[in-house]
């Protein structure tokens, strides 16, 4: 079982690579696969500013998209986007304001958008239709 573990803050269990969301999971391995699992960091103590301002760090439009995407983050960081199945996409990248993806980059689905700074680590979905 996933749980919140405690290092001077928390980290909460948001889910799988695959999408899944159960949690205790039976996993039934018939071929190489990768699973990764998806958590997402809360500080010890945090107010709904503070809830805001996270949201707001790092911003994906259009999401859902159908034509390219654009990612902006408040703070330099790195950009690395995972498909459902626990493959980088897009490998780390340097980002300091902005990164565009162009739609031929990716095929149709669900990916995740990783992005790390020094203070913190934001994992958001993004859905190309």
């Amino acid at each position: 079982m996933v749980d919140t573990v405690t290092v001077g803050g928390h980290w909460r269990f948001l889910g799988w690579s695959d999408g899944g969301t159960g949690n205790p999971r039976d996993i039934l391995v018939t071929s190489d696969t990768a699973i990764v699992t998806l958590f997402e960091w809360i500080e010890d103590s945090i107010g709904i500013g503070e809830v805001e301002k996270s949201k707001r760090e790092v911003e994906i439009f259009p999401n859902p998209a159908s034509s390219d995407v654009t990612i902006k983050v408040s703070r330099p960081s790195i950009l690395t986007v995972i498909d459902l199945q626990g493959r980088m996409v897009i490998p780390p990248t340097p980002v300091n304001s902005q990164f565009l993806i162009l739609k031929s980059q990716l095929t149709s689905g669900t990916y995740f958008v990783r992005v790390t700074t020094q203070e913190s680590v934001t994992i958001k979905k993004l859905i190309m239709q």
